[in-house]
């Protein structure tokens, strides 16, 4: 099998130190703030890095294949047959640090090309409240993948909708622009979006603390990938269990349209 000529490419500024940026992407405790909700890092050039959502990571992971600390990690999954990497470069610009993420390895006509990325953006999303906006703070990292039998644009419309986000109907959304979101049960925020890929992902981020609400929606009758990170006092949530998290989401994709 052949592989891809190109490469996803992914850069983000972020006002943070390249320490900063570097404990997000090479350590457990980092990466289960804006990534995953369980990671496991053994440390070094020949370790491993293994992630997961829902439930502790088994098996051997990704082999780390360079590490260069504050400069560049890579590492390699070869877990789905060919090896995927995936390299993270950082570099000083002034006050800020660029992240530049390269994922290679895909073979023609790979079914996880889209998903990976519109995942990307949507992670690097969170990486940039985790880094900028919640430092220092607890982090209460919320996700739910339900299945569903709609078509993308209904799942869209359904998570946007009164049952789920309750995105004020009659807006003319665009990234960069200011919200009101009313996730069911709740009462209406303002947010802003940073985000915005009609019928593929969607992100805001709250205005009056830390918190990020983001999905993505996989083509066909794919599943949905919804994540909700609060950063703060355990008081400061307003989706208190991960289990209310997931109601939500589903319930929205269940709704009448």
């Amino acid at each position: 099998m052949t592989r891809k000529p190109k490469q996803q490419v992914k850069e983000i500024a972020l006002a943070a130190a390249p320490e900063e940026i570097w404990r997000a992407v090479a350590e457990a405790d980092g990466l289960t703030r804006w990534f995953c909700t369980h990671a496991a890092v053994d440390a070094g050039l020949g370790g491993a890095l293994r992630v997961a959502w829902g439930a502790p990571p088994d098996g051997e992971g990704a082999r780390i294949t360079l590490w260069e600390p504050l400069r560049h990690l890579r590492t390699e999954d070869t877990s789905h047959g060919l090896p995927v990497a995936v390299d993270f470069e950082l570099e000083t610009r002034g006050g800020t640090t660029l992240l530049r993420v390269v994922q290679s390895g895909f073979a023609d006509d790979d079914p996880t090309w889209d998903s990976t990325d519109r995942g990307w953006d949507l992670f690097l999303g969170n990486l940039r409240l985790a880094v900028e906006r919640g430092r220092g703070l607890p982090c209460l990292h919320l996700f739910a993948m339900p299945s569903h039998a709609l078509s993308p644009s209904a799942a869209w419309d359904r998570l946007l909708g009164p049952a789920g986000l309750g995105l004020a109907p009659g807006e003319a959304p665009d990234t960069g622009r200011a919200v009101q979101l009313a996730p069911a049960g709740e009462a209406p925020f303002a947010a802003t979006l940073d985000l915005w890929r009609p019928g593929v992902a969607f992100g805001a981020v709250r205005a009056d603390r830390p918190e990020r609400l983001g999905f993505t929606v996989e083509p066909g009758e794919g599943p949905v990938y919804a994540c909700r990170l609060v950063f703060g006092p355990p008081g400061d949530a307003t989706a208190a269990t991960a289990d209310g998290w997931d109601r939500l989401v589903r319930g929205a994709l269940a709704a009448a349209p």
